[in-house]
C-alpha cells in the first residue's frame, strides 16, 4: 500500500513538471517559442549575473539594487546559452514545478484525495503566470521560496510528529536567507510565522526546543548568507554591496514622498486600489483568511472539546478561533503586504501575496471534495485530467494571440547587435545603453559592459545623480565603441548636444523596436 502511495505520488509530481514546462512554454517570453524577452528587468539581471559568473564583482564593476542571489541565478542562466534565455527558460520552469510541488503538499496536509490536491496545483500556478507578464522576474523566483516555506510553516502547526524535524528547520532558515538575498524587505512574510513558532513554544514552556529552533533556523541562514559575505570581504566590495543594495533601493522606494506618514497613506491608498481591481484574486485571498479560521478552528474543538455556547468567557472563544496558525498567517500577509507596498508598486509587485491565493483554491477544491464523496475516484480522475487539459488551452490561447508571440520579425535587439559585431573594429566591441533601462542589447551581442553604471534605473537624477554624470561622462570621454539611445518617433534625433556625441562618436544606423518590450527608435553610433 505504502509502495501504490509513493509511485501515485511519484506520477503526480511527474505530471506536474509536465504542465509546468507546457505552461511556460506558452507563457513566458523567456520561452524558445518567443523571439526574445525584451523586459528590462530580466535583461538587467543577465546582465549582471553574466558578469558575475565570468569574474565582475556585482556593486563595483556592475551596478544594480537587486540582491546578489538573484545575480547568481541568472549567471548560472547564462552559462546554459550567453546570448538567449534558455537558460532563465530552465530556471523557470524548475521552480514553477517546485511551486506546484509544493502546493500539492500544502493541500495534501488538508484534503484527503490526492486527485483533488492535484487539483489545486494546476490552478495556483495561474495566479502567478497571469501577473507575472513576461516571466523571470526576481517575485517569481521568492514565491516558489514562500510557496515551499508556507509548507514547513504549516506542517508545523498542523502535524505535531513533523514540527521539530531539523532539516525543515533549516530549510525554513535557507530560504529566509535566499530572499533576503533577493529583495531583502520581502522577508517579513517569515516573519508573522517565526514570531507565533517562538510564541508557541514560550507558552508550551519547550525552551530546549525553543533553543533548537533558533539555532537551526539560524544556521540555514548562515549556509547562504556567509559564502555571500566571504565574497563580498575577498573581493573588497562590502563597502559598495551596502551602498547599492540597502541605500538605492530605499531612495528607490522613497520615491517623491516627504514622510513616512506620506508615504504610509499612499501606500495604504494603492494597496485598496490594487486588492479592488483584482477582485477574483482578492476574493480568493478572502476565501482562503475564512478556509484557515474554519479549518484551525475545527482542529482546536478536537484538541479541547467544543464550547457550550456563544456566552462562554472571551478568552476561550479567541481561543478557539484566533489558533496561533491563523494569527501567524494573518501577520504575515499584513507584514508582506506592507513590505510590498509602503513604497508604492507596481503591477507585478502583487506576486510574492499570491502564495496566500492558495488556500482559497484549497477551501474550493476541499468543498468539491466533500461534493463528489462517494463518487468513483475514476470519475474524478477523467474530471481533473479534462479541467487541466482546458486550463492548458486557456493559457495557450492567450499565448497564442500575444503580439511578441505572432510578430515573428527578428527582434530590434537581435539586428543592433548583428550591426554592432559587423562594424566592429575588433573581436572584443565595447558597447553602452543610454537614457534608459537595460533593454536586451547586451543580452543579444554577449557583450558585457565595462561601465559600472551600464543603463539608468527606476531613480530621479535628484536621487542618485552619480548615476546619470557617469553615463553623461562615459559618452563624452568616448570610452566604448558604441552607444545606443533611443528616440520616441522615426525623425527626431537624440539630443547630441547634450551628449556631445560629435566629439567622438558618428551616427551609423537607426532601427525601430516593434516587436520588442517597446516601440522606440533605437540609434547607434559608433566611435571615430
Amino acid at each position: 500500500m505504502k509502495g501504490k502511495l509513493y509511485n501515485k505520488t511519484t506520477t503526480i509530481y511527474i505530471l506536474l513538471a509536465v504542465y509546468s514546462l507546457v505552461l511556460l512554454l506558452f507563457t513566458t517570453h523567456s520561452s524558445p517559442l518567443f523571439p526574445f524577452n525584451g523586459w528590462n528587468d530580466i535583461n538587467i539581471f543577465f546582465t549582471v549575473g553574466k558578469g558575475f559568473v565570468r569574474g565582475y564583482v556585482p556593486y563595483v564593476d556592475l551596478i544594480d539594487h537587486k540582491g546578489p542571489f538573484l545575480f547568481l541565478l541568472f549567471g548560472v542562466a547564462s552559462l546554459i546559452q550567453k546570448t538567449g534565455y534558455l537558460g532563465l527558460f530552465l530556471l523557470q520552469v524548475i521552480a514553477l514545478t517546485i511551486s506546484s510541488i509544493y502546493v500539492f503538499r500544502i493541500a495534501s496536509l488538508f484534503i484527503r484525495r490526492a486527485e483533488m490536491s492535484f487539483l489545486v496545483a494546476i490552478i495556483c500556478p495561474l495566479f502567478l503566470l497571469l501577473r507575472s507578464f513576461e516571466g523571470g522576474r526576481a517575485e517569481d523566483f521568492v514565491l516558489t521560496m514562500f510557496t515551499v516555506s508556507l509548507y514547513y510553516f504549516t506542517l508545523y502547526f498542523v502535524n505535531d510528529s513533523a514540527s521539530s524535524k531539523s532539516g525543515h528547520v533549516i530549510c525554513q532558515g535557507v530560504l529566509f536567507a535566499m530572499v533576503f538575498m533577493i529583495k531583502f524587505n520581502l522577508v517579513l512574510f517569515f516573519l508573522g510565522f517565526i514570531i507565533m513558532i517562538i510564541f508557541d513554544l514560550l507558552q508550551k514552556r519547550e525552551y530546549r526546543q525553543l533553543w533548537r529552533y533558533i539555532v537551526l533556523f539560524l544556521g540555514g541562514v548562515g549556509m547562504v548568507i556567509l559564502p555571500f559575505l566571504l565574497y563580498l570581504l575577498i573581493t573588497g566590495s562590502f563597502g559598495a554591496f551596502y551602498e547599492v543594495y540597502f541605500k538605492i533601493s530605499f531612495i528607490q522606494a522613497s520615491g517623491v514622498y516627504e514622510t513616512f506618514w506620506d508615504r504610509l497613506v499612499s501606500s495604504l491608498y494603492i494597496t485598496m486600489i490594487s486588492f479592488r481591481i483584482r477582485m477574483g484574486y482578492t476574493l480568493t485571498i478572502a476565501l482562503g483568511f475564512l478556509f484557515v479560521l474554519i479549518k484551525m478552528r475545527n482542529e482546536e474543538e478536537k484538541k479541547n472539546g467544543r464550547g457550550h455556547g456563544w456566552f462562554q468567557s472571551l478568552k476561550k472563544q479567541l481561543k478557539v478561533y484566533f489558533t496561533p496558525y491563523f494569527i501567524a498567517y494573518g501577520l504575515s500577509f499584513a507584514l508582506l503586504v506592507f513590505s510590498i507596498y509602503i513604497g508604492g508598486a507596481l503591477l507585478y509587485s502583487c506576486i510574492p501575496i499570491s502564495v496566500f491565493a492558495i488556500m482559497g483554491v484549497i477551501a474550493i477544491c476541499a468543498w468539491l471534495e466533500i461534493v463528489t464523496e462517494g463518487e468513483k475516484i475514476s470519475k474524478v480522475t477523467k474530471g481533473v485530467a479534462v479541467f487541466s487539459v482546458l486550463l492548458i488551452l486557456i493559457m495557450v490561447k492567450g499565448a497564442v494571440f500575444e503580439p511578441a508571440f505572432m510578430h515573428r520579425q527578428m527582434p530590434v535587439q537581435i539586428k543592433m547587435a548583428e550591426l554592432i559585431h559587423q562594424y566592429a573594429s575588433d573581436g572584443n566591441p565595447t558597447l553602452l545603453q543610454v537614457d534608459a533601462l537595460d533593454s536586451g542589447f547586451y543580452t543579444a551581442s554577449g557583450i558585457i559592459p565595462q561601465e559600472p553604471y551600464f543603463c539608468t534605473i527606476n531613480v530621479s537624477y535628484e536621487q542618485y545623480p552619480q548615476l546619470f554624470d557617469s553615463l553623461q561622462e562615459a559618452v563624452r570621454q568616448g570610452r566604448n565603441e558604441f552607444v545606443i539611445i533611443h528616440t520616441y518617433n522615426e525623425h527626431e534625433r537624440p539630443n547630441e548636444e547634450y551628449w556631445r556625441f560629435a566629439d567622438h562618436y558618428q551616427h551609423i544606423a537607426v532601427l525601430h523596436g516593434a516587436g520588442s518590450v517597446d516601440t522606440r527608435w533605437y540609434h547607434l553610433y559608433q566611435r571615430y
